[in-house]
């Protein structure tokens, strides 16, 4: 929503990678999300996004500027659709029995 303007909601976890030692001398912890848009109009943040648009996935994939990151991301995210399994939370009590927490686990698409 801050950087494009688009209402969305979570759908689910999908991949994530950490790094030790990036930038700053810090870790890193980099989450990607599958969301569904609720709202197509796109209104980028000028101080944060130079343009945006679009795509169809097959585009983005062969476009010459995407990395090697993000076509493994793109394989993840199709992988995802065809087995029809996501990381998705369940809140589950924590210790004290007081208060739930999400706890982040695969699921068919059926069982949410």
């Amino acid at each position: 929503m801050e950087e494009t303007g688009i209402e969305s909601e979570f759908v689910s976890l999908l991949c994530f990678r950490q790094k030790h030692d990036y930038k700053f001398g810090r870790s890193d912890l980099y989450f990607i999300c599958i969301m569904k848009a609720k709202t197509l109009d796109i209104r980028p943040c000028p101080n944060e996004v130079k343009a945006c648009q679009w795509m169809k996935i097959e585009d983005f994939a062969s476009h010459p500027d995407v990395t090697d990151t993000n076509r493994f991301i793109i394989k993840s995210y199709m992988e995802s659709l065809k087995h029809e399994h996501h990381i998705v939370p369940t809140d589950v009590l924590d210790y004290r029995r007081k208060i739930t927490q999400p706890i982040y686990s695969i699921k068919a698409q059926t069982d949410y």
